[in-house]
Parts: structure tokens; sequence; C-alpha cells
């Protein structure tokens, strides 16, 4: 099949939000379908695109007055992730201090606590739960509450039947 160009200029207000499918097979479903007015479904197959991606992105397109490739996004609507913030060596030995004061604390605790010594942290506990076991080489147990049933006189009497 011949390389037909869809007459796209670059625009670097736009940036590329990782689909499992390639600029090139977007653009070249988007230029089925405009140039040779083929259906969505044979595009597809011609572009390598399932056929469900397919409806989505001629969806997006157009939404976007068939401005704005299926796939890009403006620069503006990109948010960086707030919950990816690298612990620094002071946080680190912040939590290592409060979990070699507090042996039995839970990750919640020190993740709260965390927030209270440095106000302008933002963290999930995964993260933080990461760190102390990757990190700071702490083991962490998961511990079962006990009931007090447990160790009365009839329970401890058939234990020993």
């Amino acid at each position: 099949m011949e390389e037909i160009e869809l007459g796209l200029v670059y625009d670097p207000k736009l940036v590329w939000v990782p689909t499992k499918y390639k600029p090139n097979q977007v653009t070249q479903f988007i230029t089925l379908m405009q140039n040779i007015n083929m259906k969505i479904k044979s595009a597809a197959k011609e572009a390598s695109i399932a056929a469900s991606a397919a409806y989505k992105f001629n969806r997006q397109w157009a939404s976007n007055n068939q401005r704005i490739l299926p796939g890009y996004v403006p620069i503006s609507e990109v948010r960086p992730k707030q919950n990816n913030l690298k612990i620094s060596k002071d946080h680190s030995q912040f939590l290592e201090e409060y979990i070699e004061k507090n042996p039995t604390c839970i990750i919640k605790d020190a993740t709260e606590e965390l927030f209270k010594a440095f106000d302008d942290m933002k963290i999930n506990e995964s993260a933080v739960y990461r760190h102390v076991r990757n990190k700071l080489s702490f083991t962490l147990t998961r511990t079962q509450p006990r009931v007090i049933a447990r160790n009365s006189e009839d329970t401890i009497e058939s234990r020993r039947q």
C-alpha cells in the first residue's frame, strides 16, 4: 500500500500520552479514514489497531475538531504525579529514628508522623512502606488480633484432651 501523509505539523505544545499503539499507527488509521474514506474497522485492521481502540480514536479525533491526533494531549493538561515525591535523607533518617523508638508502630502511624514533622510532605503509605522495607531494611510483620476467649479455661481444657 502507498504511503499517504496526513499533512499534520508538529506542535511542541502537544505531548504523546503512551498507549498500546504507536503514533504512526494512529496517524495511519486517521489517514486511511480521512483520505481514502475507509470504514473504521477496515482502516483499523490495516493500521493493526483493535476495533474497540479504533472507535475510541475516532471519537477523540471528532471531539478535537479533527485538529489533534488521538493520543496527543496539550501539555497544559498533563499533570505530574504528586505522590511520586522522593524521600530525602532527612525523611529517611526521621523514619528510621521513629521506627527505632516505636517498634510496634504501623505504616499509617509512621506516615502521619512524617507529615507532622515535614509540612510540605505529600506521599502515600505504600511509598513509605516500600522505603522502610527496601531502603531501611526493616522486616515488617503482619499482626493479627487475638480473641480473649482463646485463653479461657474451657478452651485450655479442651486443648489438653
